[in-house]
């Protein structure tokens, strides 16, 4: 007997549950950006703890792709799209852990606010906001495409924060006790660049399902 093509409710209801996750996501990424560039200490301790719901609706999401797959037993497409589905709310998950890490370092009593090199962090911020956008739109239009052209804009993103700790690193040679804010300000251009290559892991599963190939995009 041929298996159940899952119910497109079902398969719709997922689908759904990502868009609406990978909102809340960008949201994060907002607020990350905006509590180090005003050092707001108590907001910042706030968008920490807003991270358990982004890991409860990981969890929802992928207890929905099991229990279709439990129930449908579906092959090829259909059962790419859910396995897909659980990696990509995964992503999304950890780049909202990263969005976090960035809280949790201006929630430190210690963090300041960070000298010139703030809106070259801020414009690397907004980069991967804008791409996460544009790849949660080419996951909504199954846009295979449009997911390698997102994926290859991950170099600009490693040659921006390569530019930003070189100007770091300047800035903490001309000022020595500047040490625990520049140290800051890499770990939070280096949580930025992570966001990037998560985005490329969420367009190599885009990839995937329209091509039931497994590639690494952007790995020399």
């Amino acid at each position: 007997m041929q298996n159940k093509r899952p119910e497109m409710t079902h398969r719709e209801a997922v689908k759904s549950q990502i868009m609406q996750m990978a909102k809340e996501v960008e949201l994060v990424i907002v607020a990350a950006l905006r509590v180090w560039r005003e050092c707001d200490h108590e907001q910042a301790q706030h968008q920490v703890e807003k991270d358990l719901a982004i890991n409860v609706m990981q969890a929802d999401i992928e207890e929905a792709c099991v229990i279709a797959i439990a129930r449908f037993q579906p092959v090829a497409v259909d059962l790419r799209d859910l396995i897909s589905d659980i990696h990509i709310a995964e992503e999304l998950e950890r780049i909202a852990d990263l969005a976090a890490d960035i809280c949790k370092t201006v929630a430190d009593k210690q963090f300041q606010a960070l000298p010139s090199f703030t809106k070259e962090i801020d414009l690397l911020g907004q980069q991967c906001s804008e791409q996460l956008a544009n790849i949660i739109q080419a996951y909504a239009d199954s846009d295979e495409p449009e997911a390698r052209k997102i994926a290859a804009l991950d170099k600009t993103l490693d040659r921006s924060e390569k530019n930003i700790i070189r100007d770091i690193m300047a800035y903490a040679g001309e000022h020595p006790d500047a040490f625990v804010i520049c140290t800051h300000a890499l770990w939070i251009t280096h949580g930025l660049e992570r966001i990037g290559d998560r985005i490329t892991n969420i367009a190599e599963r885009i990839v995937y399902v329209n091509t039931a190939k497994v590639e690494k995009l952007n790995h020399q």
